[in-house]
């Protein structure tokens, strides 16, 4: 049996925007991650609410979004806790040597 390395995708973001909210959503095989922030209200004129970030798993739902001071913030902290959830299913495979030619 063949051995093959892996990467794991980084996550790809795509923008829903309107006068009223920014949304931010990547999608992965399981559910989604959303980075957005709101309107204080129903008007285009009215302040915008602080970013939050959040994540919707199929199996799980956080209702509870987490504040972030910013998207890059967002973002980030979205995308360390998908590679914690890979990871954590992942061993180092002792058998393969990252030094020697395939």
């Amino acid at each position: 049996m063949s051995r093959q390395l892996y990467a794991i995708r980084p996550l790809k973001w795509e923008a829903t925007l309107n006068g009223i909210s920014e949304t931010y959503r990547a999608g992965t095989g399981f559910g989604q991650y959303e980075v957005k922030r709101d309107r204080e209200g129903w008007n285009e004129k009215l302040p915008w609410g602080p970013w939050r970030w959040g994540y919707c798993f199929y199996e799980y739902y956080d209702e509870e979004n987490f504040e972030c001071d910013s998207l890059e913030e967002g973002q980030g902290l979205a995308a360390e806790n998908w590679m914690n959830r890979i990871l954590v299913e992942l061993e180092p495979d002792s058998s393969y040597d990252t030094k020697s030619k395939r």
